[in-house]
């Protein structure tokens, strides 16, 4: 007997696969004028108060913010593909400032897509290859699709649409928390409505426990709105939902454009240094919220890149281009003034006083990165001082050594731990670069205990023939930096003087330092 297979188990007759979803992988570039059209259509549709037509939309925009598919090799360099793409920027960036949050925030993540320069086929890095006679060039000499579409970006009005989208949000958005009488924070304790599900957070160690490592408590990796007994921002705040989800997509999308240092300097000339530092103010009172990181790289790459381009950058050819370069889009300028330092420090004292968890102290010495690169324009040293800042830093720079009572655990800042070792290094560091050329920021440092606390980690041997190592005048030094190395803390002495040294270290004269390697 012979066993014919039915023809529903046959496999030559089953039925084909279904073939996959169009547009799996975005819009062709060919289609790109049509798509333009569509999504001014459906906007129409939208704006009438069509209901029905907002997903579809979302959905639209969420396709666009797709990688444009290729039919034929370099379509994105074409003068086709790249008036096409164009429009499309164009289109989406119209969407951040329409009045319906849904399709704005998937507009800022679609455009935040397209920033990174996401493509099927190509990379943003294709290396490098050893050529005779040239040296290290590029395998690929196109630009790279993050470099192509950034430009397109600019182009197209992206940023400064983004800029001013954010500046309108923020103008609209409530205070976080209600501020008690006495300025203190108004919170209740944490109490989640039964029948939930939510549970209390756990109480954090206290005692030495607190002190074995602060990423090991169970507080430490806890949600945002359950990181303490006090309601997060999210909860307290009347600040809507859908808004705070609209300002962290813009905020977003301004860091992705902002790692271009063409984008960067056109969202320095649009005032997005002060939307930034107007958003850090709204979120003082809850320090933890994502948001302000967010905040601050964009902040970092800002002014990263204005040290760049001052620094390695062409000289200016005109008036025009020197008043850009050293005033307009120059991020330092921007934030050198009493306004933003203000809010820095009121950010890092916030910081300093509740930060326990690593990601707490990573943003507290990113925050002093920020400062410390916009002290490197002269104008800024006055207002360190004025706003307080400059007390601040000397506080938390002396208080672990001096036992000087401050409003933060000791175990927030002067542990052992890495993230701590490095806020030693930078708050040195960016004290040594205020007292260069303020006399009054000079006086502050040097009526401060700060040379006392950087000769605590010195250990100098001023007998001659007393050791090893002596040069032929017989005054040796060995100097171990526990915490620094030599040139970095030799700034900061070198600047008391000789006078000043001897004061602290009687017999120590200024070719026994110049020894030691402070001069």
């Amino acid at each position: 007997t012979t066993c014919v297979p039915s023809p529903s188990s046959s496999p030559l007759l089953s039925s084909p696969p279904p073939p996959p979803p169009p547009h799996q992988g975005g819009f062709r570039y060919r289609e790109l004028d049509n798509v333009v059209t569509l999504l001014d259509l459906v906007y129409s549709r939208v704006a009438d108060g069509v209901a029905q037509f907002e997903k579809p939309l979302c959905d639209l925009i969420v396709v666009c913010g797709r990688p444009i598919v290729r039919e034929k090799a370099n379509e994105e360099l074409l003068s086709a593909g790249l008036s096409g793409f164009e429009a499309l920027l164009g289109s989406l960036g119209k969407m951040l400032h329409m009045p319906f949050p849904a399709a704005q925030v998937q507009a800022a993540l679609a455009l935040q897509e397209i920033a990174q320069g996401k493509d099927t086929l190509r990379s943003n890095d294709p290396g490098t290859v050893r050529v005779l006679g040239a040296g290290d060039v590029k395998q690929d000499l196109r630009p790279a699709p993050r470099e192509l579409n950034n430009a397109l970006l600019l182009k197209a009005g992206v940023v400064e649409g983004a800029v001013s989208a954010l500046k309108e949000h923020i103008s609209t958005m409530p205070p976080l928390v209600p501020l008690a009488k006495d300025g203190m924070i108004t919170t209740v304790p944490f109490r989640p409505p039964s029948g939930s599900g939510a549970e209390r957070p756990p109480i954090p160690p206290g005692g030495d426990e607190y002190d074995a490592g602060y990423d090991s408590d169970p507080d430490a990796n806890a949600p945002v709105d359950l990181a303490s007994y006090t309601l997060s921002a999210a909860l307290v705040s009347p600040m809507p939902a859908n808004l705070r989800e609209l300002l962290r997509s813009l905020a977003s999308l301004l860091r992705d454009l902002s790692t271009s240092a063409r984008n960067a300097a056109i969202v320095v000339k649009a005032d997005g240094m002060a939307a930034v530092v107007d958003l850090l103010e709204l979120l003082l009172p809850e320090p933890r919220d994502p948001l302000i990181n967010i905040c601050v790289e964009v902040l970092w790459n800002c002014l990263e890149h204005t040290q760049t381009t001052l620094e390695v950058g062409p000289s200016a050819l005109s008036r025009t281009q020197l008043i850009d370069r050293r005033r307009k889009c120059n991020a330092m300028y921007a934030l050198a003034a009493e306004r933003p330092l203000t809010i820095l420090k009121s950010l890092l004292e916030a910081l300093i006083v509740t930060g326990h968890r690593t990601k707490d102290k990573e943003l507290r010495n990113e925050v002093l990165i920020v400062a410390s690169l916009i002290a490197r324009h002269k104008k800024s040293h006055g207002f360190f001082r004025t706003t307080g800042l400059l007390e601040l830093l000397l506080t938390y720079a002396t208080a672990a050594e001096t036992d000087t009572p401050t409003p933060a655990d000791p175990h927030n800042f002067a542990s052992v731990l890495a993230p701590d070792l490095e806020l030693k290094r930078i708050l040195w560091a960016l004290l040594s670069d205020l007292s260069k050329s303020d006399a009054d920021n000079m006086e502050t440092i040097m009526g401060s205990e700060l040379i006392e606390t950087l000769l605590m980690y010195l250990s100098v041997d001023l007998q001659p023939g007393s050791g090893e190592g002596e040069d032929e005048q017989g005054a040796g030094a060995g100097v171990e930096g526990y915490l620094m190395e030599t040139d970095q803390m030799a700034t900061g002495v070198a600047a008391v003087g000789p006078a000043g040294m001897e004061a602290v270290s009687p017999g120590m004269t200024e070719g026994d330092a110049a020894d030691a390697g402070f001069a």
